[in-house]
């Protein structure tokens, strides 16, 4: 007793009135429903999205406000004022190095030069300047000037010694001249 059965002809069959219009009217409503859900969600992040851009422009009109660009002002102000002192603090450090690297005349040095003056010469003045030390000087002798720079310049102690025109003094008879010795620095020694 086996029955056939005819699933096409049974899933086929025509529903019954009143059941096809249950089911469009559940259909409509779920439609509608779903409709109405999406629209609320799309409007939600419309809202959400219009709050975000006004208070967005909110704070884009406080920063663009006087009392902003003044601050600003300051600030770059301040910047400013910092760097040059960065500027200024790296140039006398650098200042500092170089004063710090310029010879220096001590009584060692004046003491021998003192000791390389002929007989007949007498220093009169001496003055120091950015590593050359001047000595104005009087002397008898003409040659005592080629004598006292040569003497100078044979010690190797000085980077360079060079005097200057020899004048004759109507006064006196005496010869005056300056020797100009230029000294090592730290890293000539």
């Amino acid at each position: 007793m086996r029955r056939d059965i005819n699933f096409f002809s049974v899933y086929r069959m025509p529903q019954s009135e009143g059941e096809s219009r249950t089911f469009n009217k559940v259909a409509v409503i779920l439609l509608v429903a779903s409709l109405a859900v999406v629209l609320a969600v799309f409007g939600g992040i419309k809202i959400l999205n219009l709050r975000a851009v006004s208070a967005d422009n909110a704070n884009q009109s406080y920063l663009k406000s006087s009392e902003i660009l003044e601050f600003k002002k300051q600030i770059q102000n301040a910047k400013t004022k910092l760097s040059a002192i960065s500027s200024y603090k790296q140039a006398a450090q650098r200042v500092s190095e170089g004063f710090d690297s310029l010879p220096q005349p001590d009584s060692e040095l004046l003491a021998f030069i003192a000791s390389k003056l002929p007989e007949d010469t007498s220093a009169d003045a001496m003055s120091y300047s950015e590593g050359t030390l001047t000595i104005q000087c009087s002397s008898n002798d003409s040659l005592s000037a080629a004598k006292f720079a040569h003497a100078l310049e044979e010690s190797g102690r000085f980077s360079s010694v060079n005097y200057s025109k020899i004048f004759k003094s109507n006064e006196n008879s005496r010869f005056t001249f300056s020797v100009m010795i230029s000294l090592k620095g730290d890293s000539e020694k």
